[in-house]
């Protein structure tokens, strides 16, 4: 797929050794991964490799900080995973006034579905 973030397509073995540290390996796709485990990802080498192949509109959003955000993570791990025909699609759910987010990787993005019951209410 034609990437609009990268100069050149980064080698798919960057995002193998980075599912690999989260214990998801490509073979076992569709996996989940939380919001947590996302945020408590310790980029390595991984991060050096990728910033010679981000063009630089987009580079310094990402690399110019010295901790990474939340939201950057999911982001740069969406970024790799477009690129080699994988998706990373999230869902949200609200329990308790508690709100959830769990990621799903998979090879393609699926139609969203509803298979609940779903209640809008406004006071």
């Amino acid at each position: 797929m034609k990437s609009t973030v990268f100069r050149t397509l980064p080698p798919k073995e960057i995002l193998e050794r980075i599912l690999h540290k989260l214990h998801r390996p490509l073979s076992s796709l569709p996996c989940q991964v939380s919001k947590e485990e996302l945020q408590a990802y310790q980029w390595g080498d991984e991060l050096v490799e990728l910033v010679p192949f981000y063009i630089p509109s987009i580079l310094h959003r990402f690399f110019d900080k010295d901790t990474m955000l939340p939201f950057q993570t999911s982001t740069i791990l969406r970024h790799l995973l477009r690129v080699h025909g994988y998706s990373l699609v999230s869902k949200e759910t609200m329990t308790n006034y508690t709100k959830t987010i769990t990621y799903t990787v998979c090879t393609e993005a699926p139609t969203p579905v509803l298979d609940e019951e779903v209640v809008v209410s406004f006071p």
